[in-house]
């Protein structure tokens, strides 16, 4: 659990990673001063919520979070990805493994604080990322691959008529 009572917390995921769960053990948190991200798990046995992997210090505040997996029918191994947007309009990723966050990547969509929402396209896991500008986060060649829309007004509202229609397809 998180040591600093005074820290104000910035954003808060506790979405299921496996679609198929209508719960999750896993707990992401961000926090505006000290600009990083935990991830908790509820441990069932006592009921305890430790701190099982934390981010190095952010470019930014996290605006919005999301614990993801990739995997597909077609892939056998799991590709958990912390997603985090930030203030500052970037996406910040790490390849979530073994309670250990690593292969830190952070791209730059525009200048607003980015919001990240998943959706499905067909058969595909994406995640919609949404700032002043747009972008779609993909799982292709073994990696994760970043895609620009082009969108003239992007907000909380049109995320989630898009995350509602995606899922429908």
């Amino acid at each position: 659990m998180h040591n600093n009572r005074d820290a104000e917390i910035s954003a808060v995921s506790c979405l299921p990673q496996d679609s198929a769960k209508p719960f999750t053990l896993n707990i992401v948190v961000g926090f505006w001063t000290s600009k990083h991200v935990e991830i908790l798990s509820l441990r069932p046995t006592d009921g305890t919520m430790p701190t099982v992997a934390t981010t190095p210090v952010l470019s930014s505040a996290p605006r919005s979070l999301l614990l993801y997996d990739f995997t597909s029918d077609h892939s056998k191994l799991s590709n958990i990805h912390l997603l985090i947007g930030l203030t500052d309009g970037s996406i910040a990723s790490f390849v979530y493994r073994n309670d250990q966050l690593l292969d830190q990547k952070l791209v730059s969509i525009g200048s607003l604080p980015v919001t990240v929402r998943s959706c499905r396209v067909g058969t595909r896991q994406t995640v919609l990322a949404c700032g002043s500008r747009t972008a779609i986060l993909f799982w292709e060649k073994e990696r994760l691959m970043y895609s620009p829309l082009i969108l003239k007004v992007c907000d909380t509202f049109l995320v989630i008529v898009l995350n509602q229609q995606f899922r429908r397809m």
